[in-house]
């Protein structure tokens, strides 16, 4: 509206289409194997109604030779598997570490590994080097197959159990937006996908005070990432989503 523009377009495989009453709604990407809603879910219909997804109707094939038709440098461009703003050959923690230091934020730079039990069984250079769920570059050697199943920034604990550890039942959501639907009050049956590449799990979502909600699974799932997203889907239509607290 500030540059006077009509609407803003943007390269997300996500389409939107319209309600009963003609509001607008997030659907997912025709093409399954790169729909983007996950990372949408918190435009709010004022956002998506002035919103443009060219390519959410094609698969990537498709968009690969419309580009080629249009001479585009890029048709043949190799994929982005990561994080678009994160450099090639770099990890996120560096990336997180470089910018942290641009802005004058000092970094833990040591912590504990431990165990079920809560008993050290090493040391590792922050917690900002690791993510729920995560097994491969631990730093150390335990002898056994270990994962993140826990993070406490505030003592620098990083703890490690087994895959049965991970799994859970019941999550919880802050921030909560109900992107297609008007806010429910009572629980809602959907299902809920907790990170982009993961499979979406039927759960019973139960609106809370305070922009909160109560996510009870109906089967286990694991590892369920607080500060990564929980996106509630009613076959292609985003109905809402949050963010994971615990």
């Amino acid at each position: 509206r500030e540059f006077g523009c009509e609407a803003i377009a943007t390269g997300h495989y996500a389409r939107i289409g319209r309600d009963g009453a003609g509001r607008p709604v997030l659907r997912k990407g025709a093409d399954a194997a790169k729909d983007q809603s996950y990372f949408l879910w918190d435009l709010g219909r004022e956002q998506l109604d002035r919103a443009v997804f060219p390519v959410g109707g094609l698969s990537k094939t498709e968009v690969r030779q419309r580009a080629r038709e249009a001479s585009l440098p890029t048709a043949d461009k190799a994929e982005s598997m990561e994080i678009c703003f994160v450099p090639a050959g770099d990890a996120a923690s560096e990336f997180v570490e470089r910018e942290a230091n641009a802005l004058g934020l000092a970094l833990p730079a040591h912590g504990r590994f431990v165990g079920p039990d809560g008993a050290a069984i090493g040391e590792h250079g922050g917690v900002h080097r690791f993510t729920v769920g995560q097994r491969r570059g631990l730093g150390a050697a335990f002898g056994e197959r270990r994962y993140v199943t826990e993070i406490d920034a505030s003592t620098g604990d990083v703890r490690l159990g087994s895959r049965d550890d991970l799994l859970t039942t019941e999550a919880r959501v802050s921030g909560v937006r109900w992107t297609s639907i008007d806010a429910p009050g009572a629980p809602v049956e959907a299902t809920v996908r907790v990170r982009h590449r993961g499979r979406e799990t039927p759960a019973t979502i139960t609106p809370l005070s305070e922009g909160r909600a109560r996510i009870a699974f109906h089967e286990p799932v694991a590892a369920v990432a607080p500060g990564q997203a929980a996106v509630f889907y009613d076959g292609d239509l985003v109905i809402g989503g949050g963010t994971l607290v615990r």
